[in-house]
């Protein structure tokens, strides 16, 4: 792999343990973290305020690259996203999920992509908790292949190649590009993808066109817990999507696309609940929606591109590299 770029990485692993049970799934993640062909990094272990020990989970690893840190009290996962970047030595951040797998060339595959205007993702894979994925034991070629996105907004923001790329075990950035685009925003469950929409705004994005992440399904996952609630993750876009259209600097063109595609999600989560009307989490779950759509759309809220600067003009296009 090339390694030319060998700057030092903090990888850093965001917990909240609630039970005894979840111990082997934590030492799985930090021990395959710790198996990374990189010639310098730490693994940091951050732990939102479990109930149960996060040192008795990973006892008996005897690595001086591990350190874990125990939050003062629970700060959701947004804060333990942010207070984590606090405790790395590092100014490559490398976030990852207690249940999420890394492949051993990660840092390698991607570390030479990042400066202080990059954020690099990776191609990810689910996988059942408790299996080994199979791409974990393959080796990777000499040279991947890469998709660039350069700074600016553009409709394909909202249907980007590697957007399910956007969740943190797949990102790795500087601690500049995370101090400048204001880390991850508390006042969304999505505070993920919200920061991936800033950094495509303000910043370059670098995909590796190759599986480097596998995230971890198991019982008691937000998505099976939502499966109840089909429109949970819609609510949450909304969110997103006001905030980019509140941006001063969009082309007037791209402001009305986005207002006429909010429109348009409106009906069609409507027809949704009209399908399935005799299923109340459809008609709890729309209502709820509606309610969201009103308050966002004469509510004030924060806008991407508030930052000096502004907002590069014009859309933008994904152009792949080999």
């Amino acid at each position: 792999m090339n390694t030319g770029n060998t700057a030092a990485v903090s990888i850093y692993v965001i917990t909240y343990m609630t039970s005894e049970q979840r111990y082997p799934v934590l030492r799985h993640t930090v021990e395959c973290a710790l198996r990374q062909d990189y010639p310098e990094f730490e693994v940091v272990v951050s732990d939102n305020c479990s109930p149960v020990s996060v040192h008795e989970a990973l006892k008996g690893i005897d690595d001086p690259r591990l350190r874990i840190c125990t939050n003062g009290e629970n700060t959701g996962f947004a804060g333990n996203l942010n207070r984590c970047v606090e405790h790395c030595a590092h100014d490559i951040i490398k976030p990852l999920c207690d249940d999420d797998l890394l492949h051993p060339g990660f840092l390698s595959a991607t570390v030479p992509l990042i400066d202080d205007e990059t954020m690099v993702v990776a191609g990810v894979e689910k996988f059942l908790v408790g299996n080994d994925p199979e791409g974990l034991k393959k080796s990777l070629p000499e040279t991947l292949p890469t998709v660039r996105r350069d700074a600016g907004y553009g409709t394909d923001i909202w249907k980007l190649p590697f957007s399910a790329s956007s969740i943190p075990s797949a990102t790795i950035y500087s601690r500049r590009l995370f101090e400048e685009l204001g880390g991850y925003d508390a006042k969304t469950i999505t505070a993920d993808w919200d920061l991936f929409i800033e950094a495509c705004i303000h910043r370059r994005v670098v995909a590796v066109d190759t599986t480097l992440c596998y995230v971890g399904v198991w019982g008691g996952s937000l998505t099976e817990e939502m499966l109840d609630k089909p429109y949970f993750f819609p609510q949450q876009g909304l969110y997103t999507k006001f905030r980019v259209a509140r941006c001063k600097q969009l082309l007037r063109q791209d402001q009305q696309f986005l207002f006429r595609m909010l429109r348009k999600e409106l009906r069609v989560q409507g027809l949704r609940c009209l399908k399935n009307f005799y299923k109340r989490a459809y008609r709890d779950g729309y209502r709820d929606f509606y309610r969201i759509y009103r308050r966002l759309k004469h509510q004030r809220i924060e806008a991407f591109g508030a930052r000096p600067g502004g907002i590069p003009e014009g859309s933008q296009a994904w152009s792949r590299q080999v």
